[in-house]
């Protein structure tokens, strides 16, 4: 992701994919002849049930929607990019009163316009294949203004538990971040990492001043 020095087959996963780690900035991946093609992520992503009637789903959504409509100003537009097949964030977004609109390569291709005060992404970081760009699209989104809160499960630094991290035996997931790549990229960005949940959702707020 930030073109430093990778350590190719640092850990083996519990699907036993041999994971590459970047030295720089702590990212560790799996490798591109592991990734799983579009028609594949798209099958898989399209199994979720997810639904505004499970309200253990909602739960944890909340996790990520609560502290964005805390940063949403009043009269303000928000964005849920990686929506999948059931938005429910962005229905309980428009619950709550908020101007919520959605983006998502399979489900929601037509891309918005303009920038966004708040962009959510829930358990959609872990998902890109290629970091750089990802991270790219989505803090465009925020424009220079916006801010982006951001749910995935974060890695520590010890690497000898991967082949039993249960978050890392879903195929679609091949980008896992630990807090140190998380600040390096809101460095790159010109933005200010919040801690919302630690280990768990992050919001990159724009600098003071």
């Amino acid at each position: 992701m930030c073109g430093g020095e990778a350590r190719r087959g640092a850990a083996r996963d519990m699907l036993g994919r041999e994971l590459g780690e970047c030295g720089a900035c702590g990212l560790v991946f799996a490798e591109e002849r592991d990734w799983p093609d579009a028609a594949a992520e798209r099958a898989r992503y399209g199994l979720h049930r997810n639904s505004a009637a499970d309200e253990g789903y909602v739960r944890f959504l909340r996790r990520t929607l609560e502290p964005a409509l805390r940063r949403l100003p009043r009269g303000g537009r928000m964005l849920d990019f990686g929506s999948g097949p059931s938005p429910v964030l962005a229905e309980l977004a428009r619950a709550a009163g908020a101007r919520c609109e959605v983006w998502d390569p399979f489900f929601a291709p037509e891309r918005p316009e303009g920038t966004f005060d708040v962009v959510t992404a829930c358990e959609v970081v872990e998902h890109f294949h290629r970091p750089r760009e990802g991270w790219a699209d989505l803090l465009g989104f925020a424009g220079e203004r916006g801010t982006a809160v951001v749910a995935t499960e974060v890695l520590g630094e010890d690497l000898s538990g991967m082949g039993r991290w249960s978050y890392a035996g879903d195929f679609t997931h091949t980008a896992f971040y630990r807090e140190r790549t998380l600040r390096w990229i809101a460095a790159r960005k010109g933005r200010r990492l919040e801690t919302v949940e630690a280990g768990r959702v992050y919001a990159f707020e724009v600098k003071a001043g």
